[in-house]
């Protein structure tokens, strides 16, 4: 009780630093509260809708769904350095897309989202092999509704525990991905 109203406040806390997807809260009458979420992989022009290829992280990284919650760090585990490893080689402003990588980072740290997994970081393919990250979606602050979930499902500086997690393990996280440190102490 209380995730869907939840997830409408993460998004809209979000949606202050960063680019989210658009998401409105519904009651109907005799019915449980919904998040409707608005597809950011497609393109409307008049009459007409265009899909935007896009890949979640596992996808992108080519790991099964299963491997969303990586067991620890290594080079064929999900991470957020394989994925701005991802966004450096092919992103359409790779610097603008690590920024990006680091603001959704912090925001799912600063609301507790532990279950900020790699099929809930995606990238959208853009012309000529180029790409740019999502905006955000299935932002919930689970650690509120799952007490027992302290484990961060991506591990940020090195921590697993979201508690444990400072401003000095996030900008030690995006230092790993090559951003300068004043840039990344900028963005936290």
């Amino acid at each position: 009780p209380g995730l869907a109203a939840s997830e409408a406040w993460a998004l809209a806390v979000a949606s202050t630093v960063t680019e989210t997807a658009t998401a409105e809260l519904v009651a109907p009458v005799g019915h449980r509260p919904t998040l409707v979420v608005e597809r950011y992989d497609r393109r409307v022009v008049g009459e007409r809708v265009t899909r935007l290829h896009q890949e979640d992280g596992c996808q992108v990284l080519g790991l099964a769904p299963e491997s969303k919650y990586p067991r620890g760090v290594g080079p064929r585990e999900a991470s957020l350095l394989r994925i701005a490893k991802v966004l450096l080689a092919r992103g359409e402003d790779p610097i603008g897309e690590l920024r990006r990588l680091l603001t959704q980072t912090v925001v799912n740290v600063a609301l507790l989202n532990t279950d900020a997994h790699a099929k809930n970081i995606s990238i959208v393919h853009g012309t000529a092999g180029t790409v740019t990250l999502s905006p955000m979606y299935d932002v919930v602050p689970a650690a509120w509704f799952v007490p027992t979930q302290a484990r961060v499902a991506l591990p940020v500086g090195g921590k697993w525990r979201i508690v444990e997690i400072d401003r000095h393990h996030l900008v030690d996280e995006a230092a790993s991905w090559g951003m300068p440190e004043p840039t990344a102490k900028d963005v936290v």
